[in-house]
């Protein structure tokens, strides 16, 4: 073989040679270093409810929030259903999750940006639900004038991830998932009222409404902290004439814990006289030593409904001003 042809074989060889090397690295950057370019850099998230401590709970959707750890924006997702969700992220996140259902229509979001700081309140109440009465025509109890009426909270469920959740990129790159089990816990109370021995139901002419002073208006939903916002909350009373009772329930987020703020019930009735009955009850001590603040039940004894009013024969509604009566409650 000439010379020449050998400096050629050799040029080729040494060509083939630093090729080679240069596939082996880029293979190896791949494998090591995860440098492919076909790869998305996403993260599954297998995400379960377990509702052992909320058996009873039925949700229709959920909110998830997931925080990251360098305080950028969140991740909102509205879920479909109670059971959970698979998600794909950004892989090599660590990110801290709240979730609550999201099935509500009473209540309201606020300050979402940060887990500890988002908290849910009421909306503002126009019309008693059911009833009709609206509620700017209403009396309000002597001291809670300047309380705001608002509408009773919705069912509400919450849980929190007990630590970090990280989506790391050996996960993606192994299209492996990473696993969070949520725990809902229950945050709303709700209050069972019922009124024995009431006296001439047949005068009453509509529907009939409550309102409940004292209350707990807001509520941070990863600690259940109560905001002490001290609101009225109305909701609806039913009458059953065949027992002269009167029932009713509400939900809420509590009672006010500051001190010195009564619950007070106020039930209103317009007769067929036309003319209006207000009846005031204080049931702080039944509602502060309920042995189960999540489900109290209100007992009351009497609801004493004038038999005879006027002359008038048939219902004429804003005609006369509100009779506030207060109702001792026997103990």
């Amino acid at each position: 073989m000439k010379t020449y042809q050998i400096i050629v074989r050799i040029r080729q060889l040494m060509t083939i040679a630093i090729f080679s090397l240069l596939f082996a690295l880029v293979f190896v950057s791949c494998e090591q270093h995860e440098l492919c370019y076909n790869h998305n850099h996403m993260a599954g998230l297998d995400l379960k409810y377990d509702w052992a401590n909320a058996p009873y709970a039925k949700p229709q959707s959920m909110f998830l929030y997931l925080y990251p750890s360098d305080n950028s924006t969140p991740l909102k997702r509205d879920l479909v259903g109670n059971e959970g969700a698979h998600l794909e992220l950004e892989a090599g996140k660590e990110f801290s999750a709240l979730s609550f259902n999201s099935d509500f229509k009473n209540d309201v979001v606020l300050n979402d940006g940060t887990k500890e700081d988002l908290y849910l309140t009421t909306n503002p109440a126009t019309y008693v639900d059911k009833v009709g009465f609206h509620v700017s025509s209403l009396p309000v109890v002597r001291g809670a004038e300047d309380s705001p009426i608002k509408c009773e909270t919705d069912s509400i469920w919450s849980a929190t991830s007990d630590h970090p959740v990280f989506l790391s990129m050996e996960q993606s790159y192994n299209n492996e998932d990473c696993k969070l089990t949520l725990f809902p816990k229950r945050l709303h109370s709700t209050y069972y009222i019922t009124i024995g021995h009431v006296k001439n139901p047949i005068k009453i002419a509509s529907g009939i409404a409550a309102t409940l002073s004292g209350i707990n208006g807001s509520i941070k939903v990863s600690s259940g902290e109560k905001l002490n916002d001290n609101v009225i909350i109305t909701f609806p009373m039913f009458l059953d004439e065949e027992n002269n009772s009167l029932s009713g329930s509400m939900n809420c987020f509590g009672y006010c814990e500051t001190k010195d703020v009564p619950n007070k019930l106020m039930i209103y009735t317009i007769l067929k006289d036309g003319s209006k009955w207000s009846y005031v009850y204080d049931i702080t001590s039944q509602i502060h030593e309920a042995k189960d603040p999540y489900n109290v039940h209100i007992y009351l004894d009497e609801l004493p409904v004038p038999d005879v009013i006027g002359n008038n024969s048939g219902f004429s509604p804003g005609v006369s001003d509100w009779n506030v009566i207060e109702i001792p409650v026997k103990m």
